[in-house]
């Protein structure tokens, strides 16, 4: 039998009295963040953020102010003593809970910290940094124009999947050069965007639709992305769940030609499946501003709706009938039918 290292046995231990402290009187836990170690207070923001809402919101209340004044302020100022890969986790975590920690006085001291580490992050660490700042909306334009030299003058090739959550990163918060953009699109069209699942690809397409210096056709991603889609849809390779998707985020974000959004229109009635409700729904709701241009396509969506009324969640329902008002289809006969039930 292997004998176990002594820090094995150590990080187990730390790992169960933790856990033990926390499911008996959590906010002991918060309130002595100086009595835990660079590993104990990732796990315990961790535990934090995973908390439901409700709870979370709790636990705010009883504890006043002391996740923000002693827990975070704790990690802030221990921040420069952190291994790097902690401090990376750190930032990662904190997207959990977006919109809790959004503007929160810990980003700028994330920032300061990984700015002067940046050449010695990883192509895994410099891609989750600029991709969890930039969807959870924090960080300074000159943090975010200083990190995009790092990324242009890596010597170590940038796996796909990490230029795609550099492209989400940037185009989230508008921010980025031309420059950046064509570069990260022209090395994932030179790797073959058929090793990119569909509606990947399309999610991606939807992604650069938000950034103003990405140019009109996407430094040409647009169009690779149509050849390759079309060449899934004619081979039967993508199910009318992944066709849904993808109609949504092309459609939805105007991009592509408008030959190819009628063909997605067309490729919807071929394929539609007219029990997959939840689909359906989420397409309704994914379209719920652009102008379906194929009658036989709003015929099966109606009738969907129809025929499943009595089927329906309270929630799908409060979906459907927000849709509706957002395309503000009052004029069109159809949605005056829709919005009557």
């Amino acid at each position: 039998m292997t004998r176990m290292s002594e820090k094995r046995i150590e990080k187990i231990g730390s790992k169960t009295l933790l856990d033990k402290a926390w499911a008996d009187k959590p906010l002991n836990v918060i309130r002595n963040p100086h009595k835990l170690s660079e590993v104990e207070l990732h796990k315990t923001l961790e535990k934090i953020v995973e908390l439901p809402e409700k709870r979370l919101k709790s636990m705010l209340k009883q504890g006043d102010k002391a996740i923000d004044e002693v827990f975070m302020q704790n990690i802030a100022e221990r921040i420069p003593q952190f291994l790097t890969a902690t401090v990376v986790n750190l930032t990662t975590t904190l997207l959990v809970q977006k919109d809790y920690f959004r503007d929160h006085p810990i980003w700028p001291v994330l920032e300061v910290e990984l700015f002067k580490r940046r050449r010695n992050l990883n192509n895994e660490q410099l891609t989750s940094v600029l991709h969890a700042f930039g969807i959870s909306g924090n960080g300074s334009k000159t943090f975010f124009h200083e990190m995009e030299e790092v990324v242009t003058d890596s010597q170590v090739p940038i796996e796909t999947d990490y230029l795609v959550k550099v492209i989400t990163g940037y185009a989230e918060i508008d921010l980025g050069s031309p420059e950046l953009y064509s570069m990260l699109i022209e090395k994932i069209i030179q790797r073959d965007l058929s090793n990119i699942e569909p509606v990947k690809r399309t999610e991606i397409a939807k992604t650069l639709s938000k950034a103003t210096n990405v140019s009109k056709g996407g430094f040409g991603f647009y169009l690779e992305m149509e050849k390759s889609l079309k060449s899934d849809l004619h081979q039967g390779r993508m199910d009318f769940s992944e066709l849904c998707k993808s109609a949504e985020n092309i459609l939805s974000s105007n991009v592509g030609t408008n030959k190819f959004h009628d063909e997605l229109e067309q490729f919807l009635v071929v394929n539609y499946d007219d029990q997959n409700v939840n689909e359906i729904v989420s397409l309704i709701k994914g379209l719920s501003l652009y102008q379906i241009k194929n009658e036989e396509l709003n015929h099966l969506i109606f009738r969907s709706i129809f025929n499943n009324i009595e089927n329906f969640s309270v929630k799908q329902l409060e979906i459907l009938l927000w849709s509706f008002s957002r395309k503000q289809l009052a004029h069109d006969p159809n949605a005056r039918i829709a919005t009557d039930f």
